[in-house]
């Protein structure tokens, strides 16, 4: 006669517990690298989204000026007798309220006497181009 010897087969061995902590581990490694990769994605936006706003307010700023104070010429100074008036930067070009972006314009001649090509350069603190808008300033001759 036969003897039933019954085994309680309910738990877990221990080859599929660390097959399951190996297979876990690996996921949660994948994982755990997009959060340092999506924090830095989030300051590079976020800098692109502060230049883009300063480089309105410049643009906005220089619409206001007399069309007679625009000339040819890289200005990287501000606010003072031979330059521009930009009353949002300091004279070095460093916004106020940003002082971690710089700015720098460029005006061009174009093939109409009447209108300038400007550059608007936004820079951040190591001089890292950010920004960069183009527009057409219109001058009387």
């Amino acid at each position: 006669m036969k003897k039933y010897i019954s085994f309680n087969e309910r738990g877990f061995t221990l080859i599929e517990i660390l097959g399951a902590l190996t297979i876990l581990s690996i996921v949660l490694l994948g994982l755990f690298t997009l959060f340092p990769q999506s924090a830095n994605f989030q300051n590079i936006n976020e800098d692109k989204l502060t230049a883009t706003n300063l480089s309105n307010l410049v643009l906005e700023d220089m619409r206001n000026l007399d069309a007679n104070e625009l000339s040819p010429g890289t200005y990287e100074q501000f606010n003072t007798r031979d330059s521009l008036e930009i009353p949002s930067v300091q004279n070095d070009g460093q916004f106020i309220k940003h002082p971690d972006f710089s700015l720098e314009v460029e005006l061009r001649e174009s093939d109409d006497e009447n209108i300038l090509r400007g550059i608007i350069k936004i820079l951040h603190k190591d001089n890292e181009e950010i920004m960069r808008t183009y527009y057409l300033f219109e001058v009387t001759s």
